[in-house]
């Protein structure tokens, strides 16, 4: 059991169970979570604590496309890959950046749906710790981390760019579910592509959902005008 921050957070509580808690792909111990324990010792604060593990996944955890399939099959946790590897996806970066936050008892969870970067919609998780007076606090480290492969911009300007994503919502993303931790009732019918991070709602039928296009619907009922700034 890692230390417990019982002075910002009702511990006793069901809540602070669950979303502290360490299991399937939201895994730690006490080895892995030296991170975020060596910031705990150094800061009291959960808003800040949450910040500096934000900015840990942002500046230590490249973005890669992930072979999630395999890892999934070895019954390698999300979170432990990308923190042994410093590497990983938008699902990879918000496990391990949940799970940081859940080994010094920071409520965390993972939210996911869509998002409209480019004009196009894609699927995306991010993460939310949840602190006292504040509630759920949007963190997303990968849009974040955008700014590191923007060229001739100042640090202030990249700075800036990075903080804006921790707190701070823009209106470019669809969320489908509020948290991982959720699971569908009776589980889909056929395998399922990292069935941790499925979205839910989701339709399910007979023939396999793999037939289910979503990601290629939600254009079809939507207007999307996007800007180019030069």
């Amino acid at each position: 059991m890692l230390l417990r921050l019982s002075k910002n957070y009702d511990t006793e509580s069901v809540i602070f169970g669950e979303y502290t808690a360490s299991f399937t792909n939201i895994s730690f111990d006490e080895n892995f979570a030296s991170p975020a324990k060596s910031i705990m010792e150094r800061v009291a604060n959960p808003h800040i604590q949450a910040k500096e593990l934000y900015y840990y996944v942002v500046e230590n955890v490249s973005y890669s496309f992930m072979a999630h399939s395999a890892i999934e099959a070895d019954g390698i946790p999300e979170s432990l890959c990308a923190y042994e590897h410093h590497f990983g996806d938008c699902v990879m970066q918000s496990m391990l950046f949940a799970t940081l936050c859940r080994s010094i008892g920071v409520k965390a969870r993972i939210p996911g749906g869509f998002q409209l970067f480019l004009g196009q919609p894609g699927s995306h998780l991010w993460g939310e710790p949840s602190l006292p007076k504040y509630g759920w606090v949007f963190g997303n480290t990968l849009a974040g981390q955008l700014a590191n492969y923007v060229l001739n911009v100042t640090d202030d300007v990249r700075r800036a760019f990075i903080d804006f994503y921790f707190g701070n919502k823009e209106p470019l993303r669809m969320i489908v579910r509020n948290s991982v931790d959720l699971e569908p009732e009776g589980g889909a019918i056929d395998i399922q592509f990292l069935s941790l991070a499925m979205l839910l709602p989701f339709a399910d039928r007979k023939i396999g959902s793999e037939d289910l296009y979503v990601s290629f619907a939600v254009p079809e009922v939507s207007s999307i005008n996007t800007t180019l700034i030069r």
